[in-house]
């Protein structure tokens, strides 16, 4: 029994290793690949990488780990200005992640004035339209308006998180009309995992001492 003891305190000690360790965040953060689309939102062309943006007072403030973001500084009394484009969206963040079959994935998201969330291509959130402080409801620009997800993917795989970003807002400066995006996730690490390869190791310890009586 000795043995299999080491072989699984060997795991966890490697547990900050590979796909089976630390949970994988996903954050909105500087430098994701971003794209902005045509007028008719028929078409989204790379332009390089977000960059952080100034929050509206109002705004679901910044975390430690996630800041808002957009594709050019139109944040909060930022330099760079989006105009109203209705219902279609200006910009879209692509964030891919690896999971495992099984794997509980949790993400909150807030946009200013909304967004529209996609798993692998299916819409998980549509855009709201209304407008109060930002969409008035999910998905918002302020604490409670946030849009909540949480189930658990089905395959072991590399996924890919979309948001479409609107700018439904009519003030004509980044003070009145900021826009920007702010979302932060996770999928836990593989603890669960690990505790089932122990178990598994136990009780093939169990049928060896059986098979020798």
């Amino acid at each position: 029994m000795k043995r299999f003891v080491i072989l699984f305190a060997l795991m966890l000690a490697c547990s900050g290793m590979g796909r089976l360790s630390a949970g994988t965040l996903i954050n909105s953060q500087a430098g994701l690949s971003v794209c902005i689309y045509n007028e008719l939102g028929t078409g989204c062309a790379a332009t390089g990488e977000t960059v952080a943006v100034t929050p509206h007072p109002l705004w679901q403030p910044n975390f430690t780990d996630a800041v808002w973001i957009s594709y050019q500084g139109s944040g909060y009394g930022d330099g760079d200005f989006q105009p109203y484009k209705g219902t279609t969206p200006v910009f879209a963040v692509e964030h891919k992640f690896y999971a495992g079959a099984g794997s509980l994935f949790q993400l909150q998201v807030w946009a200013d004035d909304t967004a529209g969330v996609f798993l692998d291509g299916v819409e998980l959130k549509a855009p709201v339209f209304t407008q109060s402080i930002c969409s008035g409801q999910a998905i918002g620009c302020v604490p409670a308006d946030a849009g909540n997800f949480s189930f658990n993917l089905t395959e072991s795989k590399e996924y890919t998180l979309r948001f479409d970003v609107y700018q439904v807002g009519t003030g004509g400066d980044t003070t009145s009309n900021p826009m920007g995006l702010l979302y932060r996730g996770s999928v836990p690490d593989g603890g669960t995992t690990l505790i089932l390869l122990g178990g598994a190791l136990i009780g093939l310890e169990t049928l060896r001492r059986r098979s020798r009586r």
